[in-house]
Parts: structure tokens; C-alpha cells; sequence
């Protein structure tokens, strides 16, 4: 359940990634990822020769990061996580992961709109994606790439003067595009074009469309009053549309994948069920623009039953592995990227039940194996390796422990529970 944070908003579930990363001086970034990449830049285009053997993936906020709120990951902590996600090294077994998802923050990569006759994309941004994508290539890790966060010249400013309960009036990244303006649609689309260009040809060929945009902390508002009950997913079919347009236009076999809901919602202003979103988009034909599904089936911290081959206690407004079928049967002819999962040991309401680090290996074990059972599910990703703490400028923000290992690089028994996995 991440999704587009913003370093204020982390702690509502509205929150951001943690920005406490080894701070790397430009020329040395731009110079790693240079020898990082070069090898595959002379075929543009290319498939990736990583071949996923396993459905199971781990994502790692680390590699995440913002870059208008923290300090881009160095060569040398990027070669150590993505060690520590494929062969491993040491004391700590490698997991062998052979998936994870990278959050693409736009309002990061192009803060200003583009010009007449120039594209404003930071170019050191880039140049770390670039990085991080080769060694995670190098290791055999299938990369799906996530762009989240609407900057301030692509924001529907006419929403700002409403915000949601708890924040003040004006810009956040989560209120949705202006999705009836053509240059904002237009720079969407070629925003997604540049990724796609950029990061193809070092093996990325899966690139889905927002991150959980069925919850108002990612796409704001989803309904707007009686006149239009589905604003959110009116804003979401002309992002997939465009971004569809984006990606194929630099290559038609790149796979786009569309969902990445939350697990539940309540059909309201701050939420829409998983269930209403993809039925929506089946409804208005919007299969054509998308290759395959995700979503991210968590189960929620209320739940009264939380093994993960249990019922959620609303099925109507909720999905859970449990009943993961009720969208495989909506598309059943697309594969389903499963692009965050987890259970936690340390308290978030954000983040699912608490459990005990037996329980959650116990968890993590029995929830692989109900994913293998469905064919169409081609990955499922364990949100995160690694916990991260409340950023000490924010004191109400509340840490996420969904990790494999702890704050301290502890692991926990769900580490070799992963690690054992097929």
C-alpha cells in the first residue's frame, strides 16, 4: 500500500518514502551509472534476458526514493540491497527475488512543465534509475516500473481549495491531473514514452500505471458529489489511455499494466472498492488499453480474520488473497501482477495487521503458495526488505515494519522463509 508520498504526508497513509540516504556527489553518480548501463545502451529496445523462474518479488523503499525530498541512493548501498534481493552475501543468504517494482515519482523527474522546445526531466534522476535498473538487470530481478505523483503544473489546481480532512489548502501531489487539458494529457503520455525509452533498452519492459489510484491519498478526489460519482476513475481511464500511447510508441511488445488498487474502499470521496474500479474499467472498455492487472492484497489492519487464506470481513468493498478471484474472473484472460503484500510486526494502521515475526513467516510461506495456485498471477511482491523508522522531523509519522529484516538489519524468520522459497 505505498503509494505517491510526499515526505508531510507519510504518516496518514497519505505519507512519503523516508528520506535518510547516503547523499552521492553528482559526478560520481552520473560515472556509476554510466559503466552501470553502457553494456545494454547499444541495444535499444532489447528485451530483458531476466528470466523469472519464481512469481516472487520483494520492493525495497530504499530504492524509491523522491528526489525533490531526500538524497538519491549511492552505487554502493544500490550494489548492497540489490546483493542482499538476489544472491546475497556474507552472514545473510541472498532471497533470490526475481521481481520488484520501482515508484517513479513525476513530480521528481519533470517539476516543471515541459517548453515549447525543450523536456525539463532531470537528467540525475534519470542517471540513478539508470543505475539501479543495470544492477538489478545484471542480478536477474525483473524491474516493473510505477511513475506516481502529479507535479504542480500537470495538478488540477481547481481542486486545491478542497483538500482532504487534515491538510491545507493548496498543492499536494495527490489531487488528480487535469486530465480535460491537452498539454497535461501530452506531457503524461511523453512522459511515458521517456521512461520507456530510457529504461528499455537496459531490460525494463513492464510499466504500470500509478500506484493504488482507487484511494484518495494517490488520486484526489474519487468522487466529486452526486454529478460525478466516479471523478477517479474518469481521471484514471484518460491516464491509461495516454500512458498506453507513451509506452507503445517505444516499443508495442513493452507490457502495460493497469490497477496496482489497495485492497479495499468504500465506493466514497476518499476511496473506491478494488472491486468497483476494475469493474469500471471493463465496463467502459478500457481492456484494449492494458496488457495485464495488479493490485495489492493486503489484509486490512481491521480485519477479523487475518491469515491470508482467509475471507476479508466486507468482500464487497475489499480483496484480499482470499478472494483475489473475484478480479482474476473480471479479466480472466490478462496476467495479474501482485505489486505489494505484506504483514507487519510493529504497528501501522496503515499496513495491515500486526503479527508476531514467526506468524509473519509463517504468513509469507502460505501466502506464495496461494498465489502459485492462480496461473494468471505472475508475481507477487513483498513490501518491503527492509523497515524504515518515522522521519525524526515528523514525530506523529509512524514507521512501516513490513520488512524481511529490521530497522537494525535483524532478520527476521521471514527473511529465510522467503529465501526458501521456489
Amino acid at each position: 500500500m505505498s503509494s505517491n508520498r510526499t515526505q508531510a504526508q507519510r504518516g496518514a497513509r497519505f505519507g512519503a518514502r523516508p528520506h535518510f540516504l547516503i547523499t552521492l556527489p553528482i559526478a560520481m553518480l552520473c560515472l556509476t551509472a554510466g559503466l552501470g548501463y553502457v553494456l545494454f545502451a547499444s541495444l535499444p529496445g532489447a528485451a530483458s534476458t531476466a528470466q523469472a523462474t519464481s512469481i516472487k518479488g520483494v520492493d525495497d523503499w530504499q530504492l524509491e526514493q523522491n528526489p525533490a525530498f531526500s538524497s538519491v541512493a549511492d552505487s554502493a548501498s544500490a550494489a548492497q540491497i540489490v546483493t542482499q534481493m538476489s544472491t546475497g552475501s556474507g552472514s545473510a543468504p541472498g532471497l533470490h527475488a526475481r521481481w520488484t517494482r520501482l515508484l517513479v515519482y513525476w513530480d521528481g523527474l519533470q517539476p516543471a512543465a515541459p517548453g515549447s522546445s525543450t523536456v525539463t526531466y532531470d537528467q540525475v534522476y534519470m542517471d540513478r534509475l539508470k543505475m539501479i535498473v543495470a544492477m538489478l538487470h545484471a542480478a536477474k530481478i525483473n524491474v516493473i516500473i510505477t511513475p506516481t505523483n502529479v507535479p504542480r503544473w500537470a495538478s488540477n489546481s481547481s481542486l486545491w481549495s478542497s483538500p482532504p480532512t487534515g491538510y491545507k489548502k493548496g498543492y499536494q501531489p495527490f489531487y488528480a491531473m487535469n486530465y480535460t487539458s491537452s498539454a497535461v494529457m501530452t506531457g503524461f503520455r511523453n512522459m511515458a514514452k521517456y521512461l520507456a525509452q530510457q529504461l528499455g533498452p537496459l531490460g525494463v519492459t513492464r510499466y504500470e500505471v500509478w500506484n493504488e489510484p482507487n484511494i484518495s491519498r494517490s488520486l484526489y478526489p474519487q468522487r466529486k458529489g452526486k454529478k460525478l460519482p466516479d471523478y477517479g476513475m474518469r481521471v484514471y481511464r484518460a491516464m491509461l489511455i495516454a500512458y498506453r500511447k507513451g509506452i507503445k510508441s517505444a516499443r508495442s511488445s513493452y507490457t502495460v499494466i493497469a490497477g496496482a488498487t489497495a485492497p479495499r474502499g468504500n465506493n466514497s470521496a476518499g476511496a473506491t472498492s478494488p472491486i468497483t474500479w476494475a469493474k469500471n474499467l471493463k465496463k467502459h472498455g478500457m481492456g484494449k488499453y492494458f496488457d495485464a492487472y495488479s493490485h495489492h492484497p493486503y489484509t486490512v489492519v481491521d480485519a477479523r480474520k487475518v491469515a491470508p487464506n482467509q475471507l476479508p470481513s466486507d468482500p464487497a468493498h475489499m480483496v484480499n488473497l482470499a478472494n483475489l478471484s473475484v478480479l482474476l474472473k473480471i479479466f480472466p484472460t490478462k496476467p495479474f501482477y501482485l505489486t505489494e503484500f505484506g504483514y507487519a510486526t510493529g504497528y501501522n494502521p496503515a499496513f495491515g495487521v500486526k503479527v508476531s515475526p514467526a506468524t509473519q513467516a509463517a504468513y509469507l510461506t502460505k501466502a506464495y503458495a496461494m498465489a502459485r495456485s492462480h496461473k494468471q498471477v505472475k508475481a507477487l511482491l513483498w513490501y518491503m526488505m527492509r523497515d524504515w523508522a518515522p522521519n525524526p522531523a515528523q514525530p506523529t509519522s509512524a514507521g512501516v515494519y513490513t520488512g524481511l529484516m529490521t530497522l537494525k538489519g535483524t532478520l527476521k524468520p521471514a527473511w529465510m522463509a522467503f529465501a526458501r522459497l521456489p
